[in-house]
């Protein structure tokens, strides 16, 4: 048995061949590697304890093994959460007929390959998971950042639905926690309602005729948190249209409070400086 433990890109794609003849793991890892890493065991524990450790592209498994077969070991594969979703190609040398494709395809393979293989078919069929493989690592690795980019911003994301009259407000993103600290789980599972902190005499601006009618809303208001701590919100948000005619809007909340106390500030000192010079002015 060949294995090739996960180096320093552990992310990267890599390929599970399971044979438990040697010359075959040899001939198999030859065939692929130029592709994407190798790893290289045989027999079909080895299989499921690989996949503990980390996650592949594909998983080239041969159906004829002592101990547990290919099919029993698929089976194993399948009932992981963390390796459910692995693509499986079953090699075999033996079984041919109809009856074992069949039972293969219903273990969950894409692909049931007869030895002796074609290398050049062989290998363009793993290139094809392996890229796949590739394009969902960069997608999360890009949801990820784009997530945390959030988490980092004084804002949060929500999507509103308009039901029986009332407006109902989901949170899809962003960081919930800043505003609301222990209480942002209530939130998330629609236990309690952002608006429970909005400041009273503010309140009508959310439930406003435009609203509910207009395709663009943005409005400012007064936020207590559930500590005390005093917000201003900035609320923006776009209407859209399902299929249904259903009204809904997607928004973002952005916390304001430092821009509008500078504003303040900068209100109150242009008081002070207009009121010096009436007072300078006064004494000439």
């Amino acid at each position: 048995m060949t294995d090739a433990s996960p180096g320093p890109n552990a992310s990267a794609a890599r390929i599970l061949i399971v044979d438990d003849d040697e010359r075959n793991l040899l001939a198999l890892s030859q065939v692929c590697e130029p592709v994407a890493g190798v790893v290289c065991v045989s027999s079909g524990r080895d299989a499921l304890r690989q996949l503990l450790r980390e996650d592949f592209a594909v998983i080239l498994l041969d159906v004829f093994m002592p101990d547990l077969d290919g099919y029993e070991t698929a089976a194993l594969i399948r009932e992981r959460a963390q390796s459910a979703r692995i693509p499986i190609i079953f090699l075999s040398a033996v079984n041919k007929e109809t009856e074992h494709l069949m039972r293969g395809y219903a273990m969950g393979a894409v692909d049931y390959v007869f030895k002796p293989v074609d290398p050049i078919v062989l290998r363009s069929k793993v290139s094809v998971f392996v890229d796949l493989f590739q394009m969902r690592r960069q997608l999360e690795l890009s949801e990820r950042r784009q997530a945390s980019i959030l988490r980092a911003l004084p804002m949060a994301i929500y999507e509103v639905t308009e039901k029986d009259g009332l407006l109902l407000r989901r949170f899809h993103g962003g960081d919930l926690t800043r505003f609301l600290g222990d209480e942002a789980e209530a939130v998330s599972r629609n236990e309690r309602a952002w608006e429970d902190w909005v400041h009273p005499d503010d309140r009508e601006l959310l439930y406003s005729e435009p609203e509910r009618g207009g395709d663009t809303v943005t409005v400012e208001y007064r936020w207590i948190g559930p500590g005390g701590a005093r917000h201003h919100i900035l609320d923006q948000r776009i209407a859209t249209t399902k299929a249904t005619g259903e009204r809904r809007w997607a928004g973002s909340l952005l916390d304001i409070t430092e821009r509008k106390e500078l504003e303040a500030r900068l209100v109150h000192a242009g008081k002070i400086d207009a009121l010096g010079q009436l007072t300078g002015g006064g004494r000439a």
